[in-house]
């Protein structure tokens, strides 16, 4: 059998480790007295570029409709509470690139907000992914056979091989790499 999201699903594995050196940040940020925030600067750029430019790319241009087109619906239904959190994840990381920028002027009150934006955009991610590795990947593996399947699995390749594609994914894989090298 094909499996259309085993991609999605190792994407995935790269964003959650990722995260897990996140969390390790936003825990620092919280404990120091006077906290670097631009330190969470390389993590916006990995969540930007990699997590929602690549990754939700070929969710939201391929899987969801896909799904769509086998009868799930996106009112209401499993791929419509996925977009919607990842428009609250775009929105979380807007707010955690604002209160950086802001306590990189000095406004220090600035530093909570970045904190709780962190924890929130945390507690988000964590929860979506579980959410669609354990659901709607699962809904994706029994409604997308045959044809269907490798027609995602085409669209996949067709994003992948994408020269700017490419370029954002390989530039990411290796942020991540030096994100997580990092000592926390």
């Amino acid at each position: 059998m094909i499996d259309p999201t085993r991609c999605l699903r190792q994407e995935h594995d790269l964003i959650t480790t990722v995260l897990d050196r996140f969390e390790t940040e936003i825990g620092r940020l919280h404990r120091a007295p006077t906290p670097p925030p631009d330190t969470l600067r390389p993590f916006v750029e990995f969540f930007r570029q990699y997590a929602d430019r690549c990754h939700h790319q070929k969710e939201e241009a391929v899987l969801f409709p896909a799904l769509e087109d086998r009868g799930l619906p996106r009112a209401g239904g499993p791929t419509g509470q996925m977009m919607a959190e990842h428009e609250a994840a775009r929105a979380h990381l807007a707010a955690i690139e604002r209160a950086i920028g802001q306590a990189e002027r000095g406004e220090l009150a600035n530093l909570s907000t970045l904190v709780s934006e962190g924890e929130e955009y945390l507690s988000l991610l964590r929860a979506h992914i579980e959410k669609e590795n354990e659901v709607l990947f699962m809904m994706a593996f029994d409604l997308l056979e045959g044809e269907a399947a490798e027609a995602v699995l085409q669209r996949f390749t067709e994003i992948d091989a994408d020269p700017d594609y490419l370029r954002t994914r390989d530039r990411m894989q290796d942020l991540a790499a030096r994100i997580v090298a990092q000592d926390p």
